[in-house]
């Protein structure tokens, strides 16, 4: 599937659905995948792998959660 077309649709479902489709880039898929594979516990090496980078720059598109930040602060307590 081109990159486009993918883009293209995905915008259009994401309109029916009543978000602003601007608002959304074949980007926010590549932070949604880096950061839902950090939450998984998947290994640095095969989150770059599967994500196709080819520096540690990877790292800058997993988001860590507030939760997951609040549980850390609270178990070190």
């Amino acid at each position: 599937m081109e990159r486009d077309f993918f883009i293209t649709k995905i915008r259009y479902v994401l309109e029916l659905c009543g978000y602003n489709p601007k608002n959304f880039s074949g980007h926010s898929f590549r932070i949604g995948a880096g950061t839902a594979a950090g939450q998984a516990k998947i290994e640095d090496h095969m989150i770059k792998t599967l994500g196709r980078w080819s520096s540690d720059c990877y790292v800058r598109y997993i988001r860590t959660q507030p939760i997951s930040i609040k549980a850390c602060t609270t178990a070190a307590c």
